[in-house]
């Protein structure tokens, strides 16, 4: 009796795949046509535009997929079940061919991540970034290299209400934004 009924439930979960393959690929008479599905997931915040859109793709078959990042936030990189060439996964448009498997893309969005640079006084000096970009993401780091003016000279930096004599200073980006500031002395 125990053998009837996981034969049934078997049978009925195989129904049930067959049924969703045929209405997520449509009603295929060719036994050699594939149906592959593709699937989209977001991690942070963006969207994504795609075409065709289609429920089913046959071996082959090329999507082109765009990403945008919303306000505040940058695309990162896609991961997922395809191979990248050349970087090109952290490009945000690309073109994917369907092989012989479903196409499972996760697009990557992370935060934009502010540095403020305060000097203190104001003309004591200047501040050099590498790499010095507008915003950074979490993961990087920059290197901070205070510069005294001319009858200046760098006393320290002050950072989460801490001084630190290093200079240069590297600043890691793990979570939000980061402030800083460079403070210099006046030579008598």
């Amino acid at each position: 009796m125990l053998k009837i009924q996981r034969f049934i439930t078997v049978l009925f979960i195989l129904l049930v795949a067959i049924g969703a393959l045929w209405l997520n690929c449509g009603n295929n008479n060719s036994a050699s046509d594939d149906c592959h599905i593709f699937a989209i997931v977001i991690s942070g915040e963006g969207t994504v535009n795609y075409e065709p859109e289609l429920s089913c793709y046959q071996t082959g078959d090329q999507v082109f997929i765009s990403a945008l990042a919303a306000d505040g936030w940058v695309f990162y990189k896609w991961t997922g079940n395809v191979t990248f060439a050349d970087s090109t996964e952290y490009d945000n448009h690309i073109i994917v061919t369907f092989e012989n498997e479903n196409i499972a893309l996760v697009a990557n969005f992370r935060e934009e991540l502010l540095l403020t640079i305060n000097i203190e006084p104001l003309f004591g000096g200047t501040v050099e970034a590498d790499p010095d970009n507008y915003y950074y993401i979490y993961g990087d780091s920059v290197t901070l290299e205070a510069i005294p003016s001319t009858g200046y000279a760098f006393a320290h930096w002050v950072y989460n209400d801490l001084e630190y004599d290093t200079n240069p200073i590297v600043i890691a980006f793990n979570f939000g934004d980061k402030e800083i500031t460079a403070v210099f002395d006046e030579i008598e």
